[in-house]
């Protein structure tokens, strides 16, 4: 993970939640390829719509630090677009 500008303390919070995030969805990533199996993570039953939910906070707080998201934002759109199809709330 390169951050392309000086970080400062104020920084620190999203930068370990980036951290994080991307360690859980490691965890969790076996929802990618199998979206109607659950998988028991840090005590907690993860279905596909958590990974999606995880991946879009992670693409919202990486993009301000310049790290790479690209990977992301296809696989977002599509699941944007599917919500959207169904009328289901996506996240702001």
């Amino acid at each position: 993970m390169a951050i392309n500008f000086n970080v400062t303390s104020d920084d620190l919070p999203a930068l370990i939640r980036i951290g994080k995030l991307r360690e859980l969805m490691t965890k969790i990533a076996h929802l990618a390829e199998h979206r109607s199996d659950k998988v028991i993570c840090e005590g907690k039953i993860w279905c596909y719509a958590d990974l999606v939910y995880l991946a879009y906070e992670y693409y919202v707080l990486a993009r301000n630090y310049g790290l790479t998201v690209h990977n992301f934002v296809k696989w977002l759109e599509q699941e944007q677009a599917l919500s959207k199809q169904h009328h289901l709330a996506w996240p702001a």
